[in-house]
C-alpha cells in the first residue's frame, strides 16, 4: 500500500477520534451540569420541606415564661405555641395543625388564596440606592418613601431612567451587590402571620422565602426572563414547589394557574418550550408564575412591553381581575398614563430618582401640581381633540452623574424660567420637601401652583 495512502488514513482516523472524544467530553458536561442542578434544586426543597427544632424552642420559650410542663393552663399553651409560631421554629404542617382551620378559601380556580381582614401592606421609608462607577458612588433613587395598603394598586409613573424598577427592584434585595448598594432606608413589610419584618435587614435564607412567597415579580420581558431550554409547565412547577411544598399534585396546580390565567389548552401549553408560545401567551405564563407561590404583593415592572394593543387590554384586564379575586396589593410600573388612569388607585410620579408628586389617581390626572406631572398629562394625544403638534418636555432625565443640586427637574422646568432670579437660584440649589398640598395629595415644588392639565 503506498505511503501516502496510510498517511491519508491515519489522517482521517485521528480526527474522527477527536471528533467523537470532543461530542463524549461536551455530551459528560451537560450531564454532570444537569446532575448538579438537580441536586441543588432537590437540596433547596429538602430544606424547605424540613422540619425546624420547635421541640427545643418550646423548652427554650417555656423556661422563659416560668410554666412547667405539667401545670400549664389551655391558655397559657396557647400562649406558648403561639411564641413558638412567631419565632419561626416550626414546619409548615405543625403550624396547619395548631391553627385547625385548613388553608384559606382560594380564588375561582382554587390556586390562589383569599386574603382576611389584616391590613398586608408595604412600606418604605427614605429609600436611597447608589451605583458604583470608577471610584464614585451615584445616587440612581433619593430618598424615595410610600405606602401600599391591602387590595390596592399603586403606580410608578415616570420616564425611562428614572429609577422605577431599581426602585422595585430594591423591595426584595434583587439589584446586584456591586455595583449597587441601598445606602439607607427601610422596606417594612407585614407578611402574612401579622409580623413586620425589614427586608432589607433579613439573612439570605429568611429573604429567599419573602422573594417569590411574599412579594413576586412579573418582569418586562417575558421571552427574556423565561428559561428556553425548559417546558414552561415545569418552570411553574419549579415555584411551587420552592414556596408550597405541601401541594401533593404539583402537575395539577400548573393547570389550574394556567387556566386562571385565561390560556386555552392549559394541559397541553404546559408541555411547550417558551419559543413555541407567543408575546401574550409567555406573558401569561410570568403571570402564573408569579400567583404560583401566592403572594401577598404582585410587582408588575411593564407587564405590557413589547405587546399589541389587543394583548395589552387583555392582560390588564387580567390583572384588574385578579387583584378584585384575591384582594392581592400591586405595584404597577408604567410611563403609560392611560393605563394608570383606568387600573390605578393612587400614583407616585418619579422623575430622576425622587418622587415629585403622590395623590390618588384621579386627583393626579384632574388637578396636577407639579410642572412634570402636567408636562406628561399634556403630553398624552386625545382622540376627541383637534391638535397640531403634540406638546413635549425638552431636554432629557439627566444621569445620575448629573443630576441637579436642587430640584432635579428645574433645568426642563417652564415654571422656574418664568420665576424671579431669586425664584430660580432656590430651584437650582434647594431640594424641594415633598409637602402635603391636600388631604393625601403631596407634592415637591419650590413654585407651587394647580396646573390644569
Amino acid at each position: 500500500m503506498p505511503k501516502e495512502q496510510i498517511s491519508t488514513r491515519s489522517i482521517v482516523i485521528f480526527y474522527i477520534v477527536l471528533v467523537f472524544l470532543l461530542v463524549a467530553g461536551i455530551f459528560a458536561t451537560i450531564r454532570n451540569s444537569y446532575r448538579i442542578r438537580s441536586n441543588l434544586h432537590q437540596q433547596r426543597i429538602n430544606e424547605l420541606k424540613a422540619p425546624f427544632p420547635a421541640a427545643e424552642a418550646e423548652k427554650k420559650i417555656a423556661e422563659e415564661l416560668n410554666l412547667p410542663a405539667d401545670k400549664r393552663t389551655p391558655e397559657q399553651i396557647r400562649q406558648l405555641k403561639s411564641r413558638v409560631k412567631r419565632s419561626g421554629t416550626i414546619s409548615g404542617k405543625t403550624r396547619r395543625n395548631w391553627k385547625n382551620s385548613g388553608r384559606r378559601n382560594s380564588c375561582s380556580s382554587g390556586s390562589i388564596p383569599d386574603r382576611n381582614d389584616k391590613m398586608n401592606e408595604l412600606e418604605v421609608h427614605n429609600l436611597t440606592i447608589e451605583f458604583k462607577s470608577e471610584d464614585t458612588w451615584l445616587p440612581a433613587v433619593t430618598d424615595v418613601s410610600f405606602h401600599l395598603k391591602k387590595g390596592e394598586i399603586l403606580a410608578l409613573v415616570g420616564e425611562s431612567g428614572c429609577g422605577k424598577s431599581v426602585t422595585c427592584m430594591s423591595l426584595a434585595r434583587l439589584l446586584p451587590s456591586p455595583p449597587a448598594r441601598i445606602a439607607r432606608g427601610e422596606v417594612l413589610l407585614t407578611k402574612r402571620d401579622g409580623s413586620r419584618v425589614d427586608t432589607l435587614r433579613l439573612p439570605p435564607g429568611k429573604l429567599r422565602k419573602i422573594r417569590g412567597g411574599e412579594i413576586a415579580y412579573i418582569f418586562q420581558e417575558p421571552s427574556v426572563s423565561l428559561n428556553p431550554v425548559f417546558r414552561v409547565g415545569a418552570q411553574i412547577a419549579e415555584a411551587i414547589e420552592l414556596h408550597r411544598p405541601d401541594v401533593t399534585d404539583v402537575n395539577a396546580e400548573v393547570v389550574n394557574l394556567l387556566k386562571q390565567v385565561g390560556i386555552p389548552g392549559p394541559e397541553d401549553r404546559a408541555k411547550r418550550y417558551p419559543h413555541e408560545m407567543s408575546g401574550g401567551m409567555l406573558q401569561r405564563v410570568m403571570i402564573a408564575m408569579a400567583l404560583a407561590s401566592r403572594p401577598s404583593i404582585l410587582i408588575a415592572d411593564e407587564p405590557t412591553t413589547a405587546l399589541d394593543v389587543t394583548i395589552q387590554a387583555q392582560i390588564l384586564d387580567l390583572l384588574a381581575d385578579l387583584r378584585n379575586q384575591c384582594n392581592m396589593s400591586i405595584i404597577l410600573v408604567t410611563h403609560n398614563l392611560g393605563i394608570v388612569s383606568e387600573m390605578a388607585d393612587r400614583v407616585c410620579v418619579m422623575y430622576a430618582g425622587r418622587i415629585v408628586e403622590t395623590a390618588p389617581v384621579r386627583e393626579v390626572i384632574d388637578h396636577p401640581l407639579h410642572p412634570y406631572t402636567s408636562s406628561l398629562l399634556k403630553a398624552v394625544p386625545s382622540l376627541g381633540r383637534k391638535t397640531g403638534t403634540l406638546s413635549t418636555i425638552p431636554g432629557s432625565v439627566p444621569t445620575p452623574a448629573h443630576f441637579p443640586k436642587g430640584c432635579r427637574f428645574c433645568d426642563r422646568c417652564a415654571l422656574k424660567e418664568r420665576g424671579s432670579f431669586a425664584e430660580r437660584e432656590e430651584c437650582e440649589n434647594i431640594v424641594p420637601p415633598l409637602r402635603e398640598i391636600a388631604p393625601g395629595h403631596f407634592c415637591a415644588c419650590h413654585r407651587l401652583e394647580r396646573n390644569e392639565a
